[in-house]
Parts: structure tokens; sequence; C-alpha cells
């Protein structure tokens, strides 16, 4: 009977997710940003493109390749993303029920999923795990739960067979993203104290493997990899990303974290992520003392998997890929307090912050409108739609020609089956801190492009107005010598279309 209610439970829980995802799933916020990037990337490998080696890509390789052979045998449509973020979010969803079931009970287990399913999956942002900034980061999110469910799994059990599943799905999570590399570190820690070592590192090791000597097939050479590294930490380091940082205060600097504890109640909880890592630590060190082994290893790998999160990172930027772990861990702990506080009063307080999160995103949901495109249906904030459906049939008849568009319009390269540059399709201002100005004039020079469109996208979060006004002035200058301006389209959001009839 007992298992009967938790698959009960888990199969009421999927069910949510679907009920959500019928509401919730097409939305994408930000059409014009990360998003555009993962759905082109994703279409260019899955026809032959080469990561690193024939496309910029400062992302780990996993996560792409997945993506291209999803779409390459469902098709090449934006359902199909959706139903990988679906997909997603039901194997994310369950390790989540598992873990806190462990740490609590299967009735408190359910309500706790039940608040992440609106708090972090639907949450509408880039950061939500159906149409995310990044598909990567929330395959990586899923790999990391399962990892710790199993390494918990593997101390309770004292089966060996779950600390090698606990170090291989660890191992994967860090070739989908890097972010959750803390538990990888002691999961290898845990083996080496339990002389096991040799075989759950060889076990962590395998997906690695795997993608370096699937890399070195395609034709990446050592340059290519030590280029790529090379982008990759300028790209962390550029001022760009400072600044970015400073401006969403992510860096965890003592203002930022005095910042998230006066602003903790202020604009959907945004600012929760500091208070409660401190609080968890706080409480690590209680149990520590208490000799409370099992919920100090979940405080203190809530802590190593979320150490992003120190600086107050919000729900909009990032925040939903480290709040699980944060908020079982936190809830698992006010269960074991006194029996006052236990499973009802619990359940009620992860219920009616349930019924605030759906809230919100319904009435986030109100600000957007259908689109309807070749690839599939949409919903997109309603200011960007008039100008969205122009461009589309302006460019409707260009299919299979080269269309740069600065500096984020990737989502309408993969709309109408366009191909854009091999670097400069998503020239951010990080992005373009680490590119050599004469490169980038060059490759403009070089009059490949069909088209080049330019928006007036406002980047406040990297201190630039626009790529007209900002970081992108002397590159217009060039384009207006090699391209002839055919028109302005829209309104709020505008898109100036040069053209270039001849390619040199």
């Amino acid at each position: 009977m007992k298992n009967k209610t938790e698959l009960f439970y888990i199969l009421l829980l999927i069910v949510f997710v679907i009920i959500a995802f019928l509401f919730f799933g097409k939305n994408i916020y930000s059409p014009y940003s990360d998003i555009g990037r993962e759905l082109y990337i994703t279409e260019q490998v899955k026809n032959g493109a080469i990561l690193y080696k024939d496309i910029f890509n400062v992302y780990s390789p996993l996560g792409y390749w997945v993506n291209a052979l999803i779409v390459k045998l469902l098709g090449n449509q934006l359902n199909t993303f959706y139903y990988i973020g679906l997909s997603l979010s039901v194997l994310t969803i369950i390790p989540i029920f598992l873990i806190s079931k462990a740490y609590t009970n299967k009735h408190l287990a359910f309500f706790i999923a039940l608040f992440l399913v609106y708090s972090c999956t639907f949450y509408p942002s880039i950061s939500n795990w159906i149409t995310p900034y990044s598909y990567s980061i929330v395959y990586a999110l899923c790999s990391t739960l399962w990892s710790f469910y199993f390494l918990h799994s593997y101390i309770d059990k004292k089966e060996k067979k779950y600390i090698y599943i606990a170090s291989f799905l660890s191992g994967l999570s860090i070739c989908f993203k890097y972010e959750f590399c803390g538990l990888y570190i002691f999961i290898l820690c845990v083996a080496i104290y339990k002389k096991e070592f040799l075989k759950t590192f060889l076990y962590s090791v395998i997906i690695p493997i795997i993608c370096f000597l699937i890399l070195l097939f395609q034709g990446c050479t050592l340059q290519t990899f030590q280029e790529a590294f090379i982008y990759m930490i300028g790209i962390s380091k550029s001022d760009s990303t400072q600044y970015f940082y400073e401006y969403a205060k992510i860096a965890p600097t003592i203002e930022n974290i005095k910042y998230s504890f006066m602003n903790i109640l202020y604009q959907n909880f945004k600012s929760i992520f500091a208070p409660i890592c401190i609080i968890n630590f706080v409480l690590l060190i209680i149990n520590l003392k208490r000799k409370n082994k099992s919920l100090a290893l979940l405080l203190f790998v809530s802590l190593i998997t979320s150490i992003k999160s120190l600086g107050g990172i919000s729900f909009e930027i990032y925040g939903t890929y480290f709040f699980p772990l944060l908020f079982i861990a936190l809830v698992s702990s006010l269960y074991k307090t006194e029996k006052k506080i236990r499973t009802i009063y619990l359940c009620i307080i992860c219920f009616i912050l349930t019924i605030f999160y759906f809230s919100f995103t319904v009435t986030e949901t109100k600000k957007l409108t259908q689109i309807n495109t070749q690839k599939g249906e949409m919903n997109i904030p309603i200011v960007f739609y008039n100008s969205t459906i122009e461009i589309l049939d302006y460019l409707k008849d260009t299919k299979n020609k080269n269309i740069l568009i600065f500096p984020e319009g990737t989502i309408i390269n993969y709309l109408t089956n366009t191909t854009s540059d091999d670097y400069l399709y998503y020239l951010i201002p990080p992005n373009n801190d680490i590119f050599d100005e004469s490169f980038i004039k060059d490759k403009i020079k070089q009059g490949k492009m069909n088209y080049i469109i330019t928006t007036n996208i406002q980047y406040p979060w990297f201190n630039e107005k626009s790529f007209m006004t900002g970081w992108g002035k002397e590159y217009i200058e060039i384009i207006k010598e090699e391209y002839k301006q055919e028109m302005i389209i829209g309104e709020n959001l505008k898109f100036y279309v040069y053209k270039h009839d001849i390619i040199k």
C-alpha cells in the first residue's frame, strides 16, 4: 500500500506538470535572447555543423548533441523543443519527490515537489525548464538530482552499485554544465573515504571521455579546444559580464548579500537565495554537532551545488536551477524539529506558495500573445508581436539564404530556415569583448551575408542601450558601406534591414 501511495503521488505530479505545460508550455518570454541560440545551434548541429570547429560556442556539447538527435528523430519543430522541456521537467520532478520523501514523508514530499513545479519549472522568464536560456543546465540539474538520490541510497543502504550510478550521473551532469561540479568532487571524496575510488572514478569519466572522443573524431584539434577554452575564460572575465553580475546582483559580495536580506520579500521572493544559503549553512553546523549525518549530507550538497546563489541570484536569472535542493534541505530541517510544525503546517505553507507562484505565472502569461510560424506556435510578449510578424513575412521567401541579425536574432534564423555567421550570430557585449574588433569588421566586409539586420533592443544589464547606439556603432558604418538599407520594420521593436545583392 505504501508503494502504491508513492506511485500515485508521482503520477499526480506528472499530471500537474502536463496540465501546467498545456497552459504555459509554449511561452517564450524573451524570444530575442538565449533561447534563439538554443534553437539555432541545435538545428545547425542536426545539419552537420561541428561545435567549436564550425560554429562558435562556449557551452558544453552534450546538450546540443542530445537535442539535435531528438530533433532529427521527431522533427525540426518548436513542438519538439517544448516536448524536450516537458520530458526534462518530468524526469527532474521525480527525484525531487524521492529525495524529499527520503528526508520527510511522502505527503510533504508531494507538496514540496508541487511547489517546485510552479515556482521553477514554469517560472515566467528565460530560466524556466521548458524553453530555458540553456537546455544543458536543465539536463545537468536533472542528472545532479538523480546523482544525489543514488548517493543518499548508497550511504543509507551500503550497496556499492549506488555510488557507481551516482558517479556516472554526476559525470554526465558536468558534461552538460559545469555548475554542479561540486557534487562530482564530493562523490569522489566519499569514494576515497570508502576505498571505492578507482571504480567510482572510472564510472564518472565514461561520458566525459566519450564526448572528448566524439569531438576528436569530428575533426576538433587541441588548438580548437584551446581556443574554445580561451573564449570561455574571456567571456567570464569580460567587463560586460562583470557588469552583468553586478547589475543582477549575482556577484557574492557583502553588499549584494546585504541587499538580498533587505529585499527578501520583494518582487516575488526574488532575493531569497543568499538568506537560504546562510540559513542552510547554520543548519549544517547544527546538524554536524548533533551528529545527524544524513541531514548534514543534504544540507552540505544543497550548498555546494548552489554556491552560485550566494550573491543573491533571482528566479529570473539562473535561480530556478539552484533552488530545488536548497528548498528541500530547508524544509527537511524544519520537518526534523518539534512535531508542532511538522507535516500539516509545512504542507500548507508549500501549498500557499504554490498558489502564489501559479497566480504570478498566470499574470505574466497575460502579457503574451500567440504567434504562428512555419515551425509551430509560440507565445511571445505582445510588444514584440507586430514586428516579429512583419519580419517573418518579409523573410518568408529567403529559405537557404544567409542572414545575420545583430545582436540576438537567431530565433528568426531558426524560424525562417536561414543560416547566420558562424561567429557573429550571437554578438552580445560579452562576446564582442572577446573578439578582436578588426576580426568582426573583416567578417562584415567579406559580404557573405544576403542580409544583415540590426535591432534596437536595449541592454541595460550590460550597460548598453542598443547595438546600434552602443557596442555596434562602428560596425554599423561598415555595414552601410557593404550593404544597402532596404527598410525599417516595426515600431517598438525595430528591424533595420540591409541587403547585399551580389555576394563578393
